[in-house]
């Protein structure tokens, strides 16, 4: 490889780096992800939810969009043309993801396809989305997002695409991208660590955890935190009721 063809390689390789958060300390950074997922029954303040109102149309919009290329009655397809469709559809959801955050982006190949899942934190390689994709496509004979479980990886990576659509949703993607560098993970880990720690409980994370495990375990703490919120909301509603 002449030594163009090595600087080229060095500069693909290099992460993007966003101006919005160059010199920015992890603290800072992690505080303003908290910021967009904050969650307080008492205040009635439901970050995610109002997000989750507003990506709504995304989300349909997507879905239709993965319906549409993956067609119907595919139960008895080859499995060449499944494989070929699937790759289609993921391809496509990741260069949608790819462009909410670089209006330039170009279509990506496999390596970026890898790089992508990780960065939305989907916990499964490119091959194990495609196999999951045909799978569907032959059990239900098509791929409709309102039926695919709520552990599947199709749904997150629809879901995850739908929500970098939205001006929020964009600054969390980019936030994670951001936090996920190597010079701010180690200090992720430690604030991630403090914010889903209870006093009984110290949440460790191993020296090989991936981003992707990081935001899934600050994803499990927002579960509970919604399910705090529904809690308070419908006892404070029962209250009134009573009162009145």
């Amino acid at each position: 490889m002449s030594t163009l063809e090595n600087v080229m390689a060095e500069e693909k390789e290099q992460p993007v780096t966003y101006p919005l958060y160059q010199d920015k300390p992890t603290g800072e950074l992690w505080g303003r992800y908290q910021e967009l997922n904050h969650i307080d029954p008492e205040a009635r303040v439901h970050k995610p939810r109002e997000r989750e109102k507003r990506v709504q149309k995304h989300t349909e919009t997507l879905a239709e969009k993965v319906e549409a290329m993956i067609g119907e009655d595919t139960e008895n397809i080859g499995e060449e043309e499944a494989k070929k469709k699937s790759a289609k559809v993921i391809s496509h959801l990741v260069y949608e993801g790819k462009k909410a955050l670089e209006p330039d982006a170009k279509f990506p190949d496999d390596e970026n396809i890898r790089q992508y899942l990780q960065e939305a934190g989907i916990n499964a390689s490119f091959e194990d989305l495609l196999e999951e994709t045909m799978n569907t496509m032959y059990s239900a004979g098509r791929v409709k997002h309102s039926e695919l479980p709520e552990g599947s990886n199709l749904k997150k990576l629809i879901e995850y695409v739908a929500s970098t659509k939205d001006s929020e949703g964009k600054e969390i993607a980019l936030l994670q991208q951001t936090l996920a560098r190597y010079e701010h993970f180690p200090t992720l880990k430690e604030l991630v660590s403090e914010s889903v720690s209870t006093p009984g409980h110290k949440v460790k994370f191993f020296p090989t955890a991936k981003p992707a495990d990081i935001f899934q375990t600050y994803a499990k703490h927002l579960n509970k935190k919604n399910a705090e919120y529904d809690a308070y909301t419908k006892s404070t509603a029962v209250g009134h009721e009573k009162a009145a």
